[in-house]
């Protein structure tokens, strides 16, 4: 449909979490050895179901932060 493609990957523990987004030219994995190579990096997805489609993402674009958890500030 659309080579142009945005992925983004956070993570958090209970002191500080992050966020970043790559954006970029997609394209599909189709040989085997591309598909192995992209298993053995063992990313899981947070939802259930199989997921068998590998997107290689060319960056043209990345951005991210990082926080850290807090006390809420004064509103005043």
């Amino acid at each position: 449909m659309n080579n142009q493609v945005a992925f983004e990957a956070d993570d958090h523990n209970v002191a500080e979490g992050w966020s970043v987004i790559v954006k970029g030219q997609g394209q599909v994995l189709n040989n085997s050895a591309e598909i192995q190579e992209a298993e053995r990096a063992h990313l899981l997805p947070w939802t259930a179901g199989a997921k068998r489609r590998y997107v290689r993402v060319s960056p043209s674009e990345i951005s991210g932060r990082r926080f850290r958890f807090g006390s809420q500030p004064d509103q005043d």
